[in-house]
């Protein structure tokens, strides 16, 4: 799978939004952790599985940086850790409690034996700067976890995604212009790393950021539109459920208002959209 044009954008987002850049380079982690297959997307693309992701990769590579990324000494010393969840895992009195405890070793166990793909990806795109990760994971949270959902929604113009699993089983997509392009030809050019199609760097440079986006609004509004972009469209108690967990865990208070950012994406969504219509047009 060929995840530059993901990473593209979440970078694009992340500047816009005033964040750090380099948190972009992190954004497909949910493709990299499900590369063996293991279980379904519904763990690496389901939103409310970011925050403990976020929370396992920040404990896995800090604790990689103290160790000079040597896995060999690191991997024993998380081997507790995964033995307690493995023990609530087995105390489960529910389906949900089953389900959370699950998806946390998942976690653990993926973003442990692909450490290494993931740092040689940030090494190729010249991120040899974070150079404290421990640093960088705590300073840049919010950062972090915007790279993620945008690498998530802009995969929504790929394949449809149960975004609101386990609370919903709708999966959001871009059905309706699916229907108007070769899907088959897209999905191809996506899938293929050698891809030289040019799919959206226009709309990206189409769409400069003439004032300041909120990173918090940003948020928002990606998620409210994950949810419009359900089949049928997600209930917005629902929707408002995620945003609030999402900001609980990240530390923002009050009501953001999110209008403006939510115009950005609608106006960048119909850029998109046209120029891979013009690509990918049956």
């Amino acid at each position: 799978m060929n995840h530059s044009r993901h990473i593209a954008f979440s970078k694009h987002i992340l500047r816009c939004c005033g964040l750090d850049e380099r948190a972009s380079y992190f954004a497909n982690l949910p493709a990299f952790i499900s590369t063996s297959h293991t279980y379904t997307d519904k763990f690496t693309h389901s939103l409310s599985h970011l925050p403990e992701m976020l929370e396992v990769m920040g404990h896995v590579f800090s604790l990689l940086e103290k160790q000079g990324q040597n896995i060999e000494r690191v991997a024993p010393l998380f081997e507790p850790t995964i033995q307690v969840i493995k023990e609530d895992l087995k105390k489960s009195s529910n389906a949900m409690e089953y389900y959370y405890y699950n998806k946390k070793l998942f976690f653990y166990e993926q973003i442990l034996s692909n450490h290494h793909d993931i740092l040689k990806q940030c090494d190729q795109l010249g991120e040899k700067s974070i150079s404290l990760f421990s640093s960088f994971h705590q300073d840049n949270l919010e950062a972090l976890f915007l790279s993620f959902l945008s690498y998530i929604y802009f995969d929504l113009w790929i394949s449809p995604r149960q975004l609101f699993f386990p609370r919903s089983a709708f999966s959001s997509g871009s059905w309706k212009f699916w229907e108007q392009i070769d899907y088959f030809r897209l999905s191809q050019c996506f899938c293929q790393n050698n891809s030289k199609e040019n799919l959206h760097e226009d709309s990206l440079q189409q769409r400069q950021c003439n004032e300041k986006l909120i990173g918090p609004a940003m948020i928002k509004a990606m998620i409210v539109r994950m949810g419009e972009k359900g089949s049928p469209t997600i209930q917005y108690s629902i929707i408002d459920w995620n945003i609030r967990i999402f900001f609980r865990f990240l530390g923002i208070e009050g009501y953001k208002k999110f209008d403006t950012e939510m115009e950005y994406l609608l106006q960048y969504e119909s850029d998109l959209q046209e120029s891979l219509k013009n690509q990918f047009g049956k």
